[in-house]
């Protein structure tokens, strides 16, 4: 069994892609594994730092009669990206068209009643744009890290239209003023947040924010 620390961008149907296995059940259902599963609870979202036991690959052989056709089927782990389009109200943008562009190439697709489109991608997809008419917008895929981590509570407020700017990666110099301004205006984001939900209004993600961030989020 090896160790793999996971970095960022990284998500475990990918992780399993370059590692060989034709799905990531085998890893995530891993013993070693159960506290990271616990922790994270789904193998899509992971965070940077977190360590996977990547066990032994089982190699199966099969006998079959020479001067025959055979056919074997490989069981291979579908991988779906969603996205979620609203208007500034929050309302869905349903039956809509759109173009996902991938590694694949571009493919059309409408999106449904709640504003979602669900487009099949590889496993070890990286990216993709997505286009509404004019309107760009690029996906980093495995990039989000998981609700209880500053940066993933950072990426969901921008993408529900709350910040602007995505949290800017560690240089290992801190700004103290610059930090300061930083965490004013993500307790403003959360504030608005709040406000718009109903919820007491503090600047601070506690319990019900954070849930219903991941809430109106989707994941």
């Amino acid at each position: 069994m090896a160790i793999h620390t996971v970095k960022s961008g990284e998500h475990l149907p990918a992780i399993a892609e370059r590692f060989g296995f034709s799905t990531h059940t085998p890893i995530w259902d891993h013993p070693d594994n159960a506290e990271l599963r616990a922790a994270r609870g789904t193998a899509e979202i992971l965070a940077p730092g977190d360590r996977l036991t990547l066990p032994e690959r089982v190699v199966k052989s099969l006998d079959a009669a020479t001067g025959q056709r055979h056919v074997f089927v490989v069981q291979r782990e579908p991988l779906e990206l969603r996205v979620t389009l609203r208007d500034l109200a929050g309302n869905p943008r349903g039956g809509v068209q759109v173009e996902v562009t991938t590694g694949e190439g571009a493919k059309t697709v409408s999106t449904d009643g709640e504003g979602t489109l669900v487009v099949p991608i590889r496993r070890s997809e990286q990216s993709a744009t997505v286009a509404l008419g004019e309107t760009l917008f690029d996906v980093t895929i495995g990039a989000l890290d998981p609700i209880d981590t500053e940066s993933g509570i950072h990426a969901r407020l921008v993408n529900l239209g709350y910040l602007e700017a995505p949290l800017p990666a560690p240089t290992g110099e801190v700004d103290p003023e610059e930090e300061a301004a930083r965490q004013r205006e993500l307790a403003a984001a959360i504030e608005e947040l709040q406000c718009d939900q109903g919820l007491p209004q503090t600047g601070a993600l506690d319990g019900a924010t954070q849930s219903k961030l991941l809430e109106l989020h989707g994941c």
